[in-house]
Protein backbone atom coordinates (compact mmCIF):
# COMPACT_ATOMS: atom_id res chain seq x y z
CA UNK A 1 0.00 0.00 0.00
CA UNK A 2 0.89 3.61 -0.30
CA UNK A 3 -0.36 6.79 0.71
CA UNK A 4 -2.39 8.27 -1.83
CA UNK A 5 -0.84 11.29 -3.39
CA UNK A 6 -0.90 9.43 -6.75
CA UNK A 7 -3.21 6.75 -8.97
CA UNK A 8 -0.66 4.58 -9.38
CA UNK A 9 -2.19 1.53 -7.48
CA UNK A 10 -5.60 2.36 -9.39
CA UNK A 11 -3.74 2.13 -12.19
CA UNK A 12 -2.44 -0.64 -11.64
CA UNK A 13 -5.90 -2.49 -10.62
CA UNK A 14 -7.11 -1.35 -13.87
CA UNK A 15 -4.76 -2.91 -15.97
CA UNK A 16 -4.53 -6.26 -14.07
CA UNK A 17 -8.19 -6.70 -14.45
CA UNK A 18 -8.05 -5.55 -18.58
CA UNK A 19 -5.23 -8.15 -18.76
CA UNK A 20 -6.97 -11.54 -16.65
CA UNK A 21 -6.78 -14.15 -18.97
CA UNK A 22 -3.11 -15.13 -19.08
CA UNK A 23 -1.07 -17.66 -17.20
CA UNK A 24 1.88 -14.84 -16.53
CA UNK A 25 -0.87 -12.15 -15.56
CA UNK A 26 -1.06 -12.01 -11.58
CA UNK A 27 -4.93 -12.77 -10.19
CA UNK A 28 -6.00 -9.73 -8.76
CA UNK A 29 -7.84 -9.86 -5.06
CA UNK A 30 -8.65 -6.60 -3.93
CA UNK A 31 -7.79 -3.20 -4.75
CA UNK A 32 -9.27 -0.50 -2.39
CA UNK A 33 -9.25 2.48 0.20
CA UNK A 34 -9.21 2.95 3.62
CA UNK A 35 -8.56 6.37 5.36
CA UNK A 36 -4.94 7.19 4.78
CA UNK A 37 -4.34 4.76 2.32
CA UNK A 38 -5.25 2.53 -1.24
CA UNK A 39 -4.48 -0.77 -1.08
CA UNK A 40 -4.05 -3.58 -3.74
CA UNK A 41 -3.69 -7.34 -3.03
CA UNK A 42 -2.64 -9.80 -5.84
CA UNK A 43 -2.46 -13.85 -5.23
CA UNK A 44 -0.10 -14.86 -3.38
CA UNK A 45 3.54 -15.56 -5.41
CA UNK A 46 7.03 -17.05 -4.64
CA UNK A 47 10.74 -15.26 -5.19
CA UNK A 48 11.67 -13.48 -8.41
CA UNK A 49 13.62 -14.39 -11.12
CA UNK A 50 16.45 -12.65 -9.64
CA UNK A 51 16.30 -13.80 -5.93
CA UNK A 52 16.89 -17.34 -7.43
CA UNK A 53 19.34 -16.92 -10.19
CA UNK A 54 22.57 -18.14 -9.47
CA UNK A 55 25.78 -16.10 -9.71
CA UNK A 56 26.89 -18.11 -12.27
CA UNK A 57 24.12 -17.94 -14.33
CA UNK A 58 21.52 -20.63 -15.50
CA UNK A 59 21.77 -23.30 -18.09
CA UNK A 60 20.55 -22.64 -21.46
CA UNK A 61 17.74 -24.89 -21.86
CA UNK A 62 15.84 -23.38 -18.85
CA UNK A 63 16.29 -19.48 -19.94
CA UNK A 64 15.15 -20.74 -23.24
CA UNK A 65 12.34 -22.18 -21.57
CA UNK A 66 11.40 -19.09 -19.50
CA UNK A 67 11.87 -16.84 -22.94
CA UNK A 68 9.63 -18.92 -24.74
CA UNK A 69 7.01 -18.14 -21.57
CA UNK A 70 7.50 -14.21 -21.16
CA UNK A 71 7.44 -14.08 -25.02
CA UNK A 72 4.42 -15.78 -24.85
CA UNK A 73 3.19 -13.20 -22.18
CA UNK A 74 4.60 -9.83 -23.84
CA UNK A 75 2.37 -10.38 -27.02
CA UNK A 76 -1.16 -10.69 -25.13
CA UNK A 77 0.02 -7.95 -23.12
CA UNK A 78 0.91 -5.96 -26.36
CA UNK A 79 -1.95 -7.02 -28.32
CA UNK A 80 -4.14 -5.28 -25.49
CA UNK A 81 -2.37 -2.26 -26.56
CA UNK A 82 -0.09 -1.92 -23.21
CA UNK A 83 3.42 -1.69 -22.90
CA UNK A 84 4.92 -3.09 -19.40
CA UNK A 85 8.22 -0.65 -19.41
CA UNK A 86 9.72 -2.57 -16.95
CA UNK A 87 10.92 -5.89 -17.73
CA UNK A 88 13.73 -7.39 -15.34
CA UNK A 89 14.33 -10.24 -13.02
CA UNK A 90 12.41 -8.54 -10.49
CA UNK A 91 9.41 -8.47 -11.67
CA UNK A 92 9.45 -12.13 -12.94
CA UNK A 93 7.79 -14.18 -9.97
CA UNK A 94 7.46 -17.74 -9.54
CA UNK A 95 4.14 -18.97 -8.59
CA UNK A 96 3.97 -21.63 -5.27
CA UNK A 97 2.35 -24.17 -7.43
CA UNK A 98 4.13 -27.65 -8.32
CA UNK A 99 5.35 -27.34 -11.31
CA UNK A 100 6.33 -23.66 -11.57
CA UNK A 101 4.57 -21.16 -13.53
CA UNK A 102 5.79 -17.35 -14.04
CA UNK A 103 3.80 -14.20 -13.66
CA UNK A 104 4.61 -10.70 -14.53
CA UNK A 105 4.51 -8.13 -11.38
CA UNK A 106 4.41 -4.26 -11.31
CA UNK A 107 2.13 -2.78 -13.74
CA UNK A 108 2.81 0.64 -12.56
CA UNK A 109 3.88 2.48 -14.91
CA UNK A 110 3.20 0.42 -17.88
CA UNK A 111 0.73 2.69 -20.26
CA UNK A 112 -1.05 2.19 -23.95
CA UNK A 113 1.64 2.35 -26.86
CA UNK A 114 1.04 5.18 -29.45
CA UNK A 115 1.72 4.02 -33.00
CA UNK A 116 3.58 6.71 -35.44
CA UNK A 117 6.74 8.78 -35.32
CA UNK A 118 8.00 8.08 -31.63
CA UNK A 119 8.42 11.58 -29.80
CA UNK A 120 11.74 12.49 -28.37
CA UNK A 121 11.67 14.50 -24.85
CA UNK A 122 13.32 17.42 -23.75
CA UNK A 123 17.56 16.19 -22.53
CA UNK A 124 17.06 17.98 -19.87
CA UNK A 125 13.41 15.95 -18.56
CA UNK A 126 15.51 12.67 -19.71
CA UNK A 127 18.13 13.65 -16.98
CA UNK A 128 15.38 13.34 -14.63
CA UNK A 129 13.30 10.77 -15.18
CA UNK A 130 13.92 7.26 -17.30
CA UNK A 131 10.66 5.24 -17.62
CA UNK A 132 11.39 1.72 -15.67
CA UNK A 133 14.79 0.87 -13.87
CA UNK A 134 18.58 2.18 -15.53
CA UNK A 135 20.17 -1.28 -15.77
CA UNK A 136 17.10 -3.08 -17.74
CA UNK A 137 15.56 -0.20 -19.63
CA UNK A 138 16.30 0.24 -23.49
CA UNK A 139 18.98 2.51 -25.09
CA UNK A 140 16.21 4.31 -26.84
CA UNK A 141 13.97 4.89 -23.76
CA UNK A 142 17.17 5.91 -22.26
CA UNK A 143 17.69 8.56 -25.16
CA UNK A 144 14.49 9.42 -23.87
CA UNK A 145 12.41 8.44 -27.24
CA UNK A 146 8.54 7.13 -26.33
CA UNK A 147 8.61 3.53 -25.29
CA UNK A 148 6.61 0.69 -27.44
CA UNK A 149 6.77 -2.85 -28.16
CA UNK A 150 10.16 -3.22 -29.03
CA UNK A 151 11.67 -1.63 -26.08
CA UNK A 152 9.87 -4.49 -23.61
CA UNK A 153 11.46 -6.98 -26.05
CA UNK A 154 15.21 -5.48 -25.21
CA UNK A 155 14.53 -5.35 -21.76
CA UNK A 156 13.13 -8.74 -22.03
CA UNK A 157 17.01 -9.61 -23.85
CA UNK A 158 18.62 -8.23 -21.29
CA UNK A 159 16.59 -10.54 -18.68
CA UNK A 160 17.51 -13.33 -20.32
CA UNK A 161 20.97 -12.16 -20.80
CA UNK A 162 21.47 -11.72 -17.06
CA UNK A 163 20.06 -15.04 -16.04
CA UNK A 164 22.87 -16.66 -18.19
CA UNK A 165 25.66 -15.08 -17.53
CA UNK A 166 24.78 -14.47 -13.62
CA UNK A 167 24.98 -10.05 -14.20
CA UNK A 168 25.19 -7.16 -17.21
CA UNK A 169 28.79 -5.66 -17.42
CA UNK A 170 26.64 -2.56 -16.59
CA UNK A 171 25.39 -3.63 -12.91
CA UNK A 172 28.11 -2.23 -11.37
CA UNK A 173 27.54 1.61 -12.48
CA UNK A 174 25.16 3.37 -9.57
CA UNK A 175 24.32 6.68 -8.62
CA UNK A 176 26.23 5.82 -4.95
CA UNK A 177 29.75 6.35 -7.16
CA UNK A 178 28.38 9.70 -8.74
CA UNK A 179 25.57 11.47 -9.95
CA UNK A 180 22.56 10.38 -11.40
CA UNK A 181 23.42 11.66 -14.36
CA UNK A 182 26.70 10.65 -14.33
CA UNK A 183 25.44 6.54 -13.56
CA UNK A 184 23.04 7.12 -16.93
CA UNK A 185 25.68 8.18 -19.11
CA UNK A 186 27.77 5.19 -18.15
CA UNK A 187 25.62 3.18 -18.31
CA UNK A 188 24.52 3.71 -21.92
CA UNK A 189 27.51 4.22 -23.05
CA UNK A 190 28.24 0.75 -21.94
CA UNK A 191 25.08 -0.74 -23.66
CA UNK A 192 26.18 0.44 -26.81
CA UNK A 193 29.53 -1.29 -26.13
CA UNK A 194 27.82 -4.34 -25.73
CA UNK A 195 25.68 -5.28 -28.98
CA UNK A 196 23.75 -8.96 -28.75
CA UNK A 197 26.68 -10.66 -30.36
CA UNK A 198 28.76 -9.53 -27.64
CA UNK A 199 26.67 -9.77 -24.97
CA UNK A 200 25.95 -13.19 -25.51
CA UNK A 201 29.29 -14.58 -26.85
CA UNK A 202 29.66 -18.01 -25.74
CA UNK A 203 26.28 -19.26 -25.72
CA UNK A 204 23.82 -20.23 -28.08
CA UNK A 205 23.04 -17.15 -30.49
CA UNK A 206 19.20 -16.73 -29.93
CA UNK A 207 20.39 -14.76 -27.21
CA UNK A 208 21.79 -12.23 -28.23
CA UNK A 209 20.15 -12.18 -31.41
CA UNK A 210 17.02 -11.30 -29.20
CA UNK A 211 18.82 -8.25 -27.77
CA UNK A 212 20.23 -6.89 -31.82
CA UNK A 213 16.99 -7.69 -33.08
CA UNK A 214 15.12 -5.40 -30.69
CA UNK A 215 17.77 -2.83 -31.35
CA UNK A 216 17.07 -2.88 -35.03
CA UNK A 217 13.20 -3.24 -34.52
CA UNK A 218 11.35 0.62 -35.28
CA UNK A 219 9.05 2.04 -32.91
CA UNK A 220 5.74 1.11 -34.38
CA UNK A 221 7.09 -2.39 -35.72
CA UNK A 222 5.21 -5.00 -34.52
CA UNK A 223 7.89 -7.91 -33.21
CA UNK A 224 7.63 -11.05 -34.74
CA UNK A 225 6.84 -13.31 -31.70
CA UNK A 226 5.76 -16.77 -32.96
CA UNK A 227 9.24 -16.67 -34.73
CA UNK A 228 10.98 -15.62 -31.46
CA UNK A 229 9.05 -18.07 -29.83
CA UNK A 230 10.06 -20.82 -32.03
CA UNK A 231 14.13 -19.98 -31.44
CA UNK A 232 13.30 -20.40 -28.48
CA UNK A 233 11.71 -23.69 -28.35
CA UNK A 234 14.20 -25.22 -30.50
CA UNK A 235 16.50 -25.07 -28.19
CA UNK A 236 14.68 -25.48 -24.67
CA UNK A 237 13.72 -29.05 -26.58
CA UNK A 238 10.52 -30.89 -26.54
CA UNK A 239 9.18 -29.64 -22.99
CA UNK A 240 9.59 -26.04 -24.26
CA UNK A 241 5.80 -25.31 -24.10
CA UNK A 242 5.63 -27.20 -20.64
CA UNK A 243 5.19 -25.48 -17.53
CA UNK A 244 8.40 -24.35 -16.03
CA UNK A 245 9.18 -27.74 -13.80
CA UNK A 246 12.67 -27.13 -12.76
CA UNK A 247 14.09 -27.04 -9.19
CA UNK A 248 13.55 -23.29 -8.96
CA UNK A 249 10.38 -24.46 -6.79
CA UNK A 250 12.70 -24.97 -4.14
CA UNK A 251 13.30 -21.49 -3.59
CA UNK A 252 10.75 -20.17 -3.73
CA UNK A 253 9.11 -18.90 -0.14
CA UNK A 254 5.56 -18.69 1.03
CA UNK A 255 5.24 -15.18 2.68
CA UNK A 256 2.84 -15.85 5.49
CA UNK A 257 0.84 -13.80 7.51
CA UNK A 258 2.56 -15.01 10.91
CA UNK A 259 5.96 -14.50 9.06
CA UNK A 260 4.98 -10.94 8.69
CA UNK A 261 4.03 -10.27 11.78
CA UNK A 262 7.28 -11.77 13.03
CA UNK A 263 9.34 -9.11 10.74
CA UNK A 264 7.07 -6.17 11.70
CA UNK A 265 8.12 -7.69 15.67
CA UNK A 266 11.52 -8.74 15.18
CA UNK A 267 13.34 -5.96 12.52
CA UNK A 268 16.42 -6.54 11.49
Amino acid sequence: SQRIRRPRLQHEARLLRALEGHPAIPRLVAYGHLQHFEYLAMELLGKSLEAVAPKYGMDERTVAKIAVHLLSALEFIHSRGVVHRDIKPANILLTLDHPVTLRLIDFGIARPFRIGIPTQHDPIQERRNVPGTLHWVSLNAQLGYDTSRRDDIESLAYTLLFLLRGSLPWQRYNARSGTLFGCMKQVREKKRQWPGQRLGEGMAKEFGDLLDYARALEFDSEPDYEGLRSNFQRLAGSQAEEALDFCMHSFSSVLTCLSILQQFQHPK
